[in-house]
């Protein structure tokens, strides 16, 4: 929810630690603890204190800055204190179920003291009696962090509540809008969205032939055989069976290939892209005369993949005056490879 002016500050009751002690004339600013636990009330509406039994009246007779109080009059030796620092009332927080516990005790006759299974942090405690809020440093002792101590003793069958709070540190939230980080950022379960478009962050593979394919018919179309790869980051290339990449996140992806194609009387080769078992794009396709060294056919594309059902392969076709076609002589006269530049 949204504020004009300042924003309330929820919390609980505490009762405040003495500073009477520094009471001396003539200082008038104050730290203010609960047990031993520096206190920031936010507002200093939010405080109710006494000097020398006299409740003072906010804003003129003390303000608050942080967690120090300021009396507009030096308090002087021997003056009474005690304070209490108010939540809000009629607010009710709705803190992160992460950040919150409780436990519930059954008191016996007499009880005072409870203990806390695995702890609790001073000063982020809250005591229910039968339902009704006890005030920290006043109804209840909660100041170990292992047991709280109830002023006045239970009666058996008392229902006890004890809320444990852990703090929530605004220094490692990162900002709506401007704020910057370190480190991975890691997301499970879903994808990290930039401008309404994924973040890049998709399947890429390189895969080659390291040695050559063979017996090729002459100008047919046929499928490169791919058997080896140099890495497949999401498993989405098959270098065993169909030699296709299905990538399993939907984008537009940068496809390249590269084959080396030779025969005998050689006077034609290409290479192609097939887009879910048809021909979608052309590379390179070279005509010549004789040719008994080979060509070499580059092809490049930016091609959208739906990320479930769309796959893309490389064919290359040879056509040569006697005999079958064969497809590359090493790794590097025989790649093939891709990767997502943009999301859907």
């Amino acid at each position: 929810m949204s504020y004009i002016g300042n924003p309330p500050v929820n919390g609980v009751f505490r009762k405040l630690d003495t500073i009477a002690a520094s009471f001396n004339g003539s200082t008038t600013s104050f730290n203010l603890t609960s047990g031993g636990a520096a206190v920031t009330p936010g507002l200093t509406t939010n405080l109710i204190i006494s000097l020398g039994g006299i409740i003072q009246e906010p804003n003129t007779a003390y303000t608050v800055a942080g967690s120090v109080i300021s009396f507009t009059a030096a308090p002087p030796a021997g003056t009474t204190f005690w304070g209490i620092q108010l939540g809000d009332v009629g607010l009710a927080s709705t803190p992160n179920q992460a950040a919150m516990t409780t436990q519930v005790f059954t008191a016996t006759a007499g009880q005072t003291t409870f203990t806390v299974a695995g702890g609790y942090t001073a000063g982020q405690i809250q005591v229910l009696r039968n339902g009704v809020q006890l005030v920290v440093g006043v109804d209840v002792t909660a100041t170990n962090g292992t047991t709280f101590v109830l002023t006045n003793a239970a009666t058996a069958g008392d229902t006890l509540v004890a809320i444990l709070y852990t703090s929530f540190i605004v220094a490692n939230a990162v900002a709506k809008s401007g704020d910057t980080m370190t480190g991975n950022l890691n997301i499970t379960g879903g994808t990290l969205q930039v401008g309404g478009n994924q973040a890049v962050n998709g399947p890429a593979f390189s895969a080659y032939r390291s040695t050559t394919q063979t017996g090729i018919t002459s100008s047919a179309f046929t499928k490169v055989q791919l058997t080896s790869e140099y890495f497949d980051t999401a498993n989405c290339f098959d270098s065993s069976t169909n030699y296709r990449f299905t990538p399993n996140v939907a984008g537009y992806y940068q496809i390249s290939g590269i084959l080396y194609i030779t025969g005998t009387g050689l006077s034609a080769g290409g290479s192609f892209l097939y887009k879910n078992g048809s021909l979608f794009s052309y590379g390179s396709y070279t005509s010549v005369t004789g040719q008994t060294i080979g060509v070499v056919c580059p092809i490049s594309n930016l091609i959208y993949m739906n990320g479930t059902t769309d796959y893309i392969e490389m064919y290359g076709i040879g056509t040569v005056t006697s005999g079958t076609v064969t497809f590359g002589t090493n790794d590097t006269l025989c790649q093939f490879s891709a990767s997502m530049i943009r999301g859907a």
